[in-house]
């Protein structure tokens, strides 16, 4: 499980978070991404981090399932704290065309977190 906490500009965390994700599929691992905190604005719709001089990684958010990786799960209170809804994240589809994105409650997110194997945290 790739755990993402920081916002896509300012840091080189959530980009680095997406490499390592990535590279960990080449290993045919069951694998998931969580976004909380301001991790959640990573999966914002519309974003434009050329503003801020740096690359718009969140486009590969969309090939994510070509590369095996079908489950993100987004924190609702972390939206909520932060204004956000459903309708304020980007569209991310798994192979067979369903929504890729789960929004979940954090105590449902502990449950997932705890059946883990290994978890990184970016």
């Amino acid at each position: 499980m790739f755990v993402n906490r920081r916002a896509p500009g300012g840091t080189v965390y959530g980009m680095e978070a997406l490499d390592a994700l990535l590279a960990a599929s080449a290993f045919d691992q069951d694998l998931n991404a969580v976004f909380l905190d301001d991790g959640v604005y990573q999966l914002k719709r519309g974003q434009d981090p050329a503003k801020l001089g740096i690359k718009n990684f969140a486009k590969s958010f969309a090939a994510l399932s070509e590369f095996g990786v079908n489950h993100l799960y987004v924190e609702k209170e972390s939206m909520a704290d932060r204004g956000l809804s459903d309708s304020d994240l980007m569209e991310v589809l798994r192979d067979d065309g369903s929504d890729a994105v789960t929004i979940i409650s954090s105590s449902d997110l502990s449950k997932i977190m705890n059946s883990q194997d290994v978890i990184l945290q970016f």
